[in-house]
C-alpha cells in the first residue's frame, strides 16, 4: 500500500522477485531460495494486512518483536552450526595441506587437529585427506623422530577407525586404514612390538575391506 510501503522497500522486493526468477533459469529450487522466497512473501503480506485497531498496536508490535527474535537467535545457531564451522574446519584442511606441501608433516598434524576439534557433519571427508596424506608420506615419516612418527601415525588410524563407525562394511574405508597401517608398519620395521602391532591393524582392515566387496579388483 502507498501509505505503509517506502520506495526502497518497494525496489528491494522487485529487486528480489527478479534475483528469484532469474536464478532458476540456471539451477533447481532448492530448500535455501524456497526459504528466502517464503520469507519475502511474508514480508509482501505483512504490508497488506489489515489495520490493526491502535490499543493493540503495541502489543502485537511486541510480539511481532519477540517472534524475530527468538527466529533470529535459531537462524543464528543453524548458521554457525552448519555453515560457520564446517568454513572454518574446511580452510583448516586447506592450511593442512598446504603444510603438506611444504613438507611440513608436524604442522600439517596440528592444523588438522584444530580444524577437526569443530566437529562438523563434513569431518570425515576432512579426516581422510589427512589419513591418505600421512599413508603416502612414509618416506618423509621414516626421516622423523620415531616416536614423533607413531604419535602421527596413531592419530591418523584413530581418524580411520572414526570413518569406519559409520559403516564397518564399506570397503574403501577399511581400504584406506589398511594403507595407513601398513605405511606405519614399513616405518617401525626395526621393531619388532610396533611392526606387529600395526601389521595386525592392517590385516584385520584389509580383510575386512576384500569381505565387503571380495569381486573388487582394488
Amino acid at each position: 500500500r502507498k501509505d505503509r510501503i517506502e520506495l526502497s522497500d518497494f525496489i528491494l522486493l522487485i529487486c528480489l522477485m527478479a534475483a528469484y526468477f532469474i536464478q532458476n533459469l540456471a539451477v533447481f529450487d532448492a530448500l535455501v531460495t524456497y526459504m528466502a522466497l517464503m520469507v519475502m512473501l511474508g514480508y509482501i503480506n505483512w504490508f497488506n494486512r489489515e489495520e490493526i485497531k491502535e490499543e493493540k498496536d503495541s502489543e502485537f508490535n511486541n510480539k511481532e518483536f519477540f517472534a524475530l527474535l527468538i527466529f533470529g537467535l535459531f537462524i543464528a545457531v543453524i548458521l554457525y552450526q552448519y555453515n560457520i564451522k564446517p568454513l572454518k574446519m574446511l580452510v583448516g584442511t586447506i592450511d593442512g595441506q598446504q603444510a603438506l606441501a611444504a613438507g611440513d608433516i608436524v604442522k600439517m598434524e596440528e592444523v588438522y587437529k584444530n580444524a577437526l576439534s569443530y566437529n562438523t557433519p563434513l569431518d570425515r571427508d576432512s579426516r581422510t585427506t589427512f589419513i591418505r596424506s600421512v599413508a603416502q608420506a612414509q618416506g618423509q615419516m621414516s626421516g622423523m623422530d620415531r616416536n614423533k612418527a607413531n604419535e602421527i601415525f596413531d592419530y591418523a588410524i584413530e581418524l580411520a577407525k572414526e570413518n569406519n563407525k559409520y559403516n564397518e562394511e564399506d570397503t574403501m574405508y577399511q581400504l584406506v586404514l589398511a594403507q595407513v597401517a601398513n605405511a606405519a608398519a614399513n616405518v617401525n620395521m626395526n621393531n619388532k612390538e610396533k611392526f606387529n602391532y600395526y601389521s595386525d591393524i592392517a590385516l584385520s582392515a584389509i580383510d575386512k575391506s576384500i569381505a565387503a566387496s571380495p569381486g573388487r579388483a582394488t
